[in-house]
């Protein structure tokens, strides 16, 4: 990681984000609650907030329409969604 990367994540870390780590050698990212900062050995990042987007079923088509904004002018049938992390 380069020192803007570290910084970035420490501040982030002290703004209430979550962070994630991740260790050498190994190919998963774990949420990390209180990081001890090693990052000779660990890569950290900041963990990446579930995508939401308004979701129905067109009638003709039998297919799902997406729309993606927070605020719908009309909520007639449409469903809010959040990904699943």
């Amino acid at each position: 990681m380069t020192h803007d990367e570290m910084i970035a994540v420490i501040q982030a870390h002290k703004d209430g984000k979550r962070i994630e780590a991740i260790h050498s050698g190994f190919r998963e990212w774990i949420p990390c609650e209180n990081p001890k900062w090693n990052f000779s050995c660990v890569d950290y990042r900041i963990a990446r907030e579930p995508r939401k987007c308004w979701v129905r079923w067109n009638k003709e088509t039998g297919r799902p329409e997406l729309f993606y904004a927070h605020e719908l002018p009309s909520t007639q049938g449409w469903q809010l969604v959040t990904e699943q992390l």
